[in-house]
């Protein structure tokens, strides 16, 4: 909400073109110069946009429609899936890809869940994120914390959600959150896969981009990519044979 950009996440645009997709990322207006719900509402302006223009984009949304985030694109791509899917918008989104969002707030855990709820707690000093950093974040985002545009898990249903992959962080203050939004879903109806990472703290593939933990990383996203566009049997990009070019066959 408050700092990073495109750069930040072009590996995962890049991921997702070598299936031959067409991938748009959207920069959203960041604070404290931009408070809530701007950055939301540039996000899905982006979406719709991308939904009204893939003729021109040579991207075909029956292939898969997905949208993707990461930290707090994860929390806004919920969110706009959600506004879209309420919206009845066409073409239907087909998948979300979940990152490591924040996901919600102590005092907005759905009852039934709340006793899972220990994670902003137990890692409130991990490395990288810290739950005073979230708080810090919050002071300039200046988010109605209860509002379904700052959080999906205040909407009201979730069974409307195309089926979602998450991924959480064992040392993350947010990593409880992402297990209830699944479980969440799962209780909805809505089919996910979850990926958790051991021990590792929040967003860690952006700093140790060498280690082993950081390539099954990279091979986990890839296996989601090809659950949610349908070729899991694959499992991976399809890659051109010598003399052959890709075409654009979905949109992310």
């Amino acid at each position: 909400m408050v700092d990073g950009g495109p750069l930040s996440h072009l590996w995962l645009c890049e991921l997702f073109a070598t299936y031959g997709g067409v991938a748009v990322e959207v920069q959203f207006r960041l604070a404290p110069e931009h408070v809530f719900p701007t950055a939301v509402l540039d996000a899905y302006d982006g979406l719709k946009w991308t939904a009204e223009n893939y003729v021109s984009l040579g991207a075909n949304p029956s292939k898969g429609f997905i949208v993707a985030g990461e930290s707090t694109g994860a929390d806004i791509a919920l969110v706009i899936a959600h506004l879209y899917a309420d919206e009845a918008r066409r073409p239907a989104l087909t998948g979300l890809y979940v990152a490591c969002p924040h996901a919600m707030e102590p005092d907005t855990v759905p009852d039934q869940y709340r006793d899972r709820f220990v994670s902003r707690e137990q890692n409130a000093d991990a490395f990288i994120l810290k739950a005073d950093s979230i708080e810090f974040i919050k002071s300039m985002y200046k988010p109605d914390t209860k509002s379904s545009l700052f959080h999906a898990v205040n909407f009201p249903d979730h069974s409307k959600m195309p089926k979602t992959y998450f991924q959480a962080c064992g040392a993350d203050p947010t990593r409880d959150g992402v297990l209830i939004l699944d479980q969440l879903w799962r209780d909805c109806g809505v089919e996910t896969k979850i990926d958790v990472y051991p021990g590792l703290p929040h967003h860690f593939w952006t700093l140790f981009i060498h280690a082993r933990f950081t390539q099954k990383h990279a091979e986990d996203s890839q296996r989601a990519l090809s659950w949610l566009l349908g070729s899991e049997s694959g499992w991976g990009p399809k890659k051109p044979k010598p003399g052959e070019t890709t075409e654009g066959e979905a949109s992310a």
